[in-house]
């Protein structure tokens, strides 16, 4: 009896053996694809670019130093598309071997961001607010400036102010204030005039014309606004001017050398 329980269990163990060593070797036969994604050519990370395989139905979004990481991809030969808004689309082939790492870096295009026609008569306004009509003259002729519509914004509802940003506004780069009280607070800076404690140049900020932030006037970083409490569906239209003489004049005050970003918010 003892000797056929034993041959019973024997059998059991080698019917069943040979498809744990398979599942082990399924699992093994898997690789990684990581790496970078840059907005220029001098190597300034890119945040928020999606990266996917189509036919794998996978994709990640790089993080805040540009990386981004697919892990436990199936050996073999894919096709990897990156898309950000902003920037022309990028398709590179790669090929996934067993148990290692793909690394690649990315430099993505900027290409111009197309801004929605708009028709404005003097008898059927747009938009009730004379405000937001003046936005749409300025968009209308660009003078200088760098314009984001109501129906881009509208697009990207789901996505951090900072990061629409950073992501159609050449320029512009996201940063944190050494805020005691908020650490996790988050601003936009410019390469133009004086540096704030010598590593970044915050932009002035107006909502609806009304002045929120200037370097000039506010230099301690708690007075630094948040941009992550700002939502991106509270506003129709969007400004930004590098400096100079590209500035409207009602915004062009000396202190403003870091560039000057102007939200106006939607009608209710």
């Amino acid at each position: 009896m003892v000797r056929n329980h034993r041959s019973a269990a024997l059998n059991v163990i080698a019917r069943v053996l040979p498809h744990a060593f398979l599942s082990v070797a399924a699992i093994a036969q898997t690789g990684t694809i990581g790496g970078t994604v840059y907005r220029d050519t001098l190597f300034h990370q890119l945040v928020g670019v999606e990266i996917s395989i189509p036919l794998l139905n996978r994709r990640a979004v790089s993080n805040y130093a540009g990386d981004f990481r697919l892990s436990g991809i199936p050996t073999g030969r894919y096709v990897l598309q990156l898309h950000h808004i902003g920037f022309a689309p990028l398709t590179d082939t790669v090929s996934v071997t067993e148990n290692a790492a793909v690394d690649r870096e990315y430099v993505m295009s900027q290409e111009p961001v197309v801004l929605d026609s708009v028709r404005v008569s003097a008898e059927k306004p747009r938009y009730v607010s004379a405000l937001l009509n003046d936005f749409v003259e300025r968009a209308r002729h660009h003078n200088g400036g760098f314009f984001i519509t109501d129906s881009a914004l509208r697009k990207n509802e789901s996505r951090k102010l900072q990061d629409v940003l950073t992501s159609v506004i050449p320029g512009l780069h996201t940063f944190r204030p050494m805020s005691g009280t908020r650490p996790t607070m988050e601003y936009v800076s410019s390469g133009r005039g004086p540096t704030l404690k010598g590593s970044t140049c915050p932009v002035a900020l107006y909502v609806n014309g009304i002045s929120i932030y200037n370097m000039g006037t506010m230099k301690d970083p708690e007075s630094i606004p948040d941009l992550s409490r700002y939502t991106v569906a509270d506003y129709a239209g969007i400004e930004y001017y590098p400096g100079g003489a590209s500035i409207p004049p009602q915004y062009n005050m000396t202190p403003n050398s870091c560039g000057v970003l102007l939200l106006w918010e939607r009608e209710r």
